[in-house]
C-alpha cells in the first residue's frame, strides 16, 4: 500500500511545480489543483464540491446536466470519474491539474450510482435499475455485463481481482465475480442495516456505511466494530483516508461529514454542513489518493508531461548559470 502513497506524494510535487511555473509565466496561481487528500463530495444537481482535509472548500464541480451525484473514483491518473445518477451517465473530470475539464464516459445507464477500477485499470459501473455492473477497458471499450439483471448500488472490488461485493440498500452483502459474470455466496447477511457505500480493506475485510452506523467486518463477513456519532442522519457516503488508518464518512440527511481512525473508532475531523439548501443531498464521496486493494499495482509512476519538461530545462539552465557565474568569480 505505501507504493502507492509514494507515488501520489511525487505526482502532487509535480503538479505543485507545474502550478510555480504558471505562476512565474502569467502571474496567478490557479486555486483549483487538486492535492492527494482533498476530498470530494457529490451534493447533487449534476455537482461535486471539492474540499481539503480542513473542510475548507476548493470549488465546485459541475457537469451542467444536473440531476442527483453519487459514488466517484479516480482512475491511475487522478482524473476524477463520477456518477450522474439522475441523468444516466457516467462522466470524468480532468485532473489533477486544472482545467478539470468533463467529459462523458458513457450515457443511457440505468441510474449508475457506483464506479470502480481493477489494477488493469478496468471501469466498473453499478447500475440501481437492475442493470448489473458494467465492465469496460480503460479506453472505454465495453467488455461485458457482471450479474447482469441484477440491482447494485454501491460495491468493491476485493484484493483477488474478482470478487465484487455489493449491497442492495437492505440487510446483505452480495457478491459476484468478475470472470464467470454470476452471482455468489453473500459475504454477510441479516445487517441490520441497509449496506450503502462500502470499501474493502487489506485483510479482507470490509468497511460498510449502513444506515444507523458504520460497520467493519473481518474477512469471514462478521462484524468486529462499529462507528458512529450524533450525526442526525443516515450513514451513506465512505471512503478511505490515503493514511491507511482512517476513513471518511458522511451522512444523508444532515450534510456532515467526518473522519474515523479505524483501529481507536476516534472521530479526526467534524465538519459541519448541510452542503446544499436542502442539506440531505450527501450521497457520495471519494478522496484523491484514496487507498483500493484492487488498484494497488494500477498507478502509474507519473510523466512529467510538456509543462513539467520545461520546468526541468528552466532549472537546469538556471543551475548552468548559477555555476558559470560563479566559476568566473572564483577565478
Amino acid at each position: 500500500m505505501q507504493k502507492k502513497h509514494y507515488v501520489n506524494a511525487i505526482k502532487s510535487l509535480l503538479v505543485a511545480g507545474i502550478g510555480t511555473l504558471i505562476f512565474i509565466g502569467s502571474g496567478a496561481l490557479a486555486s483549483t489543483t487538486w492535492n492527494v487528500g482533498d476530498i470530494f463530495i457529490a451534493i447533487s444537481n449534476g455537482s461535486y464540491e471539492v474540499r481539503d482535509q480542513s473542510g475548507n472548500l476548493k470549488e465546485t464541480l459541475s457537469t451542467g446536466r444536473g440531476g442527483f451525484t453519487t459514488g466517484c473514483a479516480f482512475d491511475g491518473n487522478d482524473d476524477l470519474y463520477v456518477t450522474e445518477f439522475g441523468a444516466g451517465n457516467v462522466s470524468v473530470f480532468a485532473g489533477p491539474a486544472a482545467p478539470h475539464t468533463n467529459t462523458v464516459f458513457d450515457s443511457g445507464l440505468s441510474s449508475p450510482e457506483m464506479v470502480a477500477f481493477d489494477s488493469s485499470g478496468n471501469v466498473y459501473i453499478g447500475q440501481v435499475g437492475n442493470g448489473g455492473i458494467n465492465q469496460y477497458a480503460s479506453d472505454g471499450t465495453y467488455l461485458k455485463t457482471i450479474a447482469a439483471g441484477t440491482r447494485v448500488d454501491f460495491f468493491d472490488i476485493a484484493a483477488d481481482g474478482d470478487t465484487i461485493a455489493f449491497g442492495q440498500e437492505g440487510d446483505r452483502i452480495l457478491t459476484a465475480s468478475i470472470s464467470s459474470g454470476a452471482l455468489g455466496a453473500d459475504f454477510a447477511s441479516g445487517t441490520g442495516g441497509q449496506a450503502f457505500a462500502m470499501r474493502f480493506l487489506p485483510d479482507g475485510g470490509l468497511l460498510v456505511a449502513d444506515g444507523g452506523n458504520i460497520k467493519r467486518y473481518n474477512s469471514a463477513g462478521s462484524v468486529v466494530d462499529t462507528y458512529d456519532v450524533t450525526a442526525g442522519g443516515s450513514w451513506f457516503a465512505l471512503n478511505l483516508d490515503p493514511d491507511g488508518t482512517s476513513f471518511w464518512a458522511g451522512t444523508a440527511g444532515s450534510g456532515n461529514y467526518y473522519k474515523f481512525d479505524i483501529n481507536t473508532g476516534g472521530v479526526d475531523v467534524h465538519t459541519a454542513g448541510p452542503f446544499d439548501p436542502a442539506g440531505d443531498n450527501f450521497f457520495g464521496l471519494c478522496v484523491l489518493g484514496e487507498p483500493t486493494v484492487a488498484m494497488e499495482d494500477y498507478r502509474p509512476v507519473p510523466t512529467l508531461g510538456i509543462l513539467g519538461l520545461v520546468l526541468l530545462i528552466l532549472t537546469v539552465v538556471g543551475a548552468g548559470m548559477f555555476w558559470s557565474r560563479a566559476s568566473r568569480h572564483t577565478a
